[in-house]
């Protein structure tokens, strides 16, 4: 069978063919643009460094601003260079590129040397739009502009090898010497070992876990002895006992349960 096409009829089907192609593209843009701009929560997961505030470079240290994201219930923890914050964010808003810090607190504490807190609480304050690159997320003000840049915090197992100490238990500083806990890790032998105070400890750990922020403590074991003052040891040992996550910086760690509270602070032992 033939078909015969006239000039009327075969633009009238070019056309129609435009119109597909242009609906598909319109159609695949706005698919586009919905994953662009929103942001899957789970990647939020974990701490971010400020790098870069209000477009100031930073070069992340302990003394240096960062923001912790729990997505798995919208806790917000982290440092403003001075002092701890916490608190919670909507996750609902993060997954739509929207973010609001109203809902954050800090502590206190007085820094006489006060050189990101201001700035960094600006930032967060002024923050209403939140945008994800690679490990990057950049929090913008309201007219789009980036008034914080944050970098994902990654540390591998050997960031534990060495030995470190005891500066604050259950909420009370301990000023280390001979008589107080330690804890100390070789990585590459999955050993740790330590004093509680009163006795020595002994045992193994996943360190990559570690890594992670999950704690175990469950392969250690102690020696024995007894002892008449026992300021430090049972303390320690239920505070191990009962952590389940690390928050691991570059010069210390911190022990929490699983509400979040720090049961122990460590501290890397200078050698």
């Amino acid at each position: 069978m033939t078909y015969l096409y006239f000039e009327n009829d075969k633009t009238e089907l070019e056309m129609k063919t435009k119109l597909t192609t242009m609906i598909l593209t319109a159609a695949w843009a706005g698919m586009a643009f919905t994953a662009c701009n929103g942001i899957e929560t789970e990647e939020l997961n974990g701490t971010w460094n400020a790098v870069s505030i209000n477009g100031e470079s930073i070069t992340p240290s302990d003394q240096t601003p960062y923001l912790g994201i729990e997505t798995a219930d919208g806790r917000i923890y982290g440092f403003n260079g001075c002092n701890r914050l916490m608190g919670s964010i909507d996750l609902k808003s993060l997954a739509k590129g929207k973010v609001d810090f109203s809902k954050v607190g800090s502590t206190m504490m007085a820094c006489p040397d006060n050189k990101y807190e201001q700035s960094f609480m600006e930032a967060i304050n002024k923050a209403k739009k939140i945008e994800m690159k690679a490990d990057k997320i950049y929090l913008q003000d309201e007219n789009g502009k980036t008034v914080l840049e944050l970098a994902k915090r990654v540390f591998t197992a050997e960031a534990f090898q060495g030995e470190w100490d005891v500066v604050s238990l259950r909420g009370a500083s301990v000023t280390p010497d001979d008589s107080t806990p330690f804890i100390g890790f070789n990585v590459n032998e999955k050993q740790v070992y330590g004093f509680t105070g009163c006795n020595r400890i002994t045992g193994t750990a996943d360190f990559d876990q570690m890594a992670n922020g999950i704690a175990d403590f469950s392969k250690m074991g102690t020696t024995r002895m007894a002892c008449a003052d026992d300021k430090y040891e049972t303390k320690f040992l239920g505070a191990l006992a009962e952590a389940t996550k690390i928050e691991l910086g570059y010069t210390y760690f911190t022990l929490q349960n699983d509400e979040g509270h720090t049961l122990v602070r460590f501290e890397k032992r200078n050698k």
